[in-house]
């Protein structure tokens, strides 16, 4: 059938395995597990604790997508705002709506950073789409922060 990817495994849930990684896709090779576990932490998180706990950590290993040297000043401040939210200031529904938000922005991240493995973007490319998507996760956990009533 023409188009079709050819499957290298009998599993069909199985990812696909890409071509031997760059120097440069080695730290993402790395950093995408650790953000995908962070990323299934918080969306197992059931209670205002939990959430409070997973979500930081959800940002910080997300400035890992941006490579050794990465940095950003939008998703510290975003961090050091989650972590002083006490677990009473909403209810316990309006931090799930606040977790699924952050989530489902995590996931777009994930999934930009899977498509550079798998078209091998080069390095300059995936650090400004990296940029640009930790932009819409620190705004996103922001305005799920400020659904809360933590300003």
């Amino acid at each position: 059938m023409g188009g079709e990817t050819e499957r290298t495994s009998p599993d069909p849930h199985a990812w696909p395995t890409y071509g031997e990684p760059t120097a440069a896709d080695h730290r993402l090779v790395e950093m995408l597990p650790l953000f995908e576990d962070a990323l299934w932490y918080l969306e197992a998180a059931a209670t205002p604790e939990e959430i409070l706990i997973n979500l930081p950590t959800v940002l910080w290993t997300a400035v890992g997508l941006l490579g050794a040297d990465g940095h950003d000043e939008r998703i510290g401040a975003e961090c050091e705002a989650w972590q002083v939210i006490e677990p009473g200031c909403a209810g316990p529904a309006d931090f799930i709506r606040a977790r699924d938000d952050v989530v489902r922005g995590g996931w777009q991240l994930d999934g930009m950073a899977r498509s550079w493995l798998a078209d091998g973007v080069d390095i300059d490319t995936q650090r400004a789409q990296a940029y640009a998507g930790l932009g819409e996760l620190s705004l996103g956990a922001a305005g799920a922060r400020l659904m809360l009533g933590a300003g």
